[in-house]
């Protein structure tokens, strides 16, 4: 089975707990979440998450769009 982006061995945090894991993205979407592997699914990209937090899922909502930080500087575009 193939992804588009699998993010590796990262300490994943789901329901209150923490625990290794392997996160498979297809089409924009969590296809898969699986104990961390040795030998990973295949992927177009990968991210090596080892000794990171990641938080599938969490939208970060609070974001600064079009402040005015001064000339040739500004933060991320909206889409």
């Amino acid at each position: 089975m193939s992804f588009d982006l699998a993010i590796l061995g990262g300490k994943v945090i789901t329901g209150g707990k923490a625990a290794l894991r392997d996160v498979f993205i297809r089409k924009g979407r969590i296809a898969a979440l699986l104990p961390a592997a040795k030998q990973p699914a295949a992927a177009r990209r990968t991210i090596d998450a080892r000794g990171l937090l990641v938080l599938p899922g969490v939208i970060d909502a609070h974001a600064h769009f079009r402040l005015r930080l001064g000339p040739g500087r500004a933060p991320a575009k909206a889409r």
